[in-house]
């Protein structure tokens, strides 16, 4: 004997009797997008205001890591939402260098014509090794992206720093990565 709930189906007042199963059927099913990406394999050289993390990137596939939904899909550093709706973006870098650097950074980029880009998010840290040796830095960043059309709205991560560093990846961890999650409906 299962346990019943009344729900206003919102068409004049209507009640109808419905098991807890079906429930998410009138209330949301939840997340219903939780995806991530890596870089595989260190990226050298970031020494720009934007250096496009567009290669060696993956969908995190190690043992105990998941995701839900239907993925992102990248093209050269390009992430495509699957789904319109309210997404909160992340990308998060490790950097690595043996020599002081006043700053360290990772930006979000957003176009909503699939031509234009604009900074939407930025992070910064230092690096300050002690004794000539490597020091690590980590910088993260995040926005609530509204996604109203999964042709036009897009985004793209780069690092950022006044001289080269190296942001840390590998195929195994994570060290510098991208999270995307969709919250709700836009």
């Amino acid at each position: 004997d299962a346990d019943l709930f009344i729900i206003d189906d919102g068409a004049g007042g209507t009640n109808r009797k419905t098991t807890a199963a079906r429930l998410k059927t009138y209330v949301g099913g939840g997340i219903t997008v939780a995806d991530q990406w890596r870089l595989s394999a260190d990226k050298a050289n970031v020494d720009t205001n934007f250096t496009a993390f567009d290669s060696n990137l993956e969908r995190v596939d190690t043992s105990g890591q998941g995701t839900i939904g239907t993925a992102m899909s990248e093209s050269s550093g390009i992430f495509t939402f699957p789904l319109t709706g309210i997404y909160l973006v992340k990308g998060e870098v490790t950097y690595q260098k043996d020599a002081d650097k006043r700053y360290t950074g990772i930006a979000m980029q957003v176009t909503t014509n699939n031509s234009s880009y604009n900074t939407r998010a930025e992070g910064y840290e230092t690096i300050n090794p002690v004794d000539g040796n490597n020091a690590y830095s980590y910088v993260s960043t995040s926005s609530l992206i509204d996604v109203t059309d999964v042709s036009n709205v897009k985004v793209k991560f780069g690092g950022i720093a006044p001289s080269a560093v190296t942001a840390m990846g590998n195929t195994a961890i994570n060290l510098t990565y991208f999270t995307f999650t969709r919250l709700g409906d836009t």
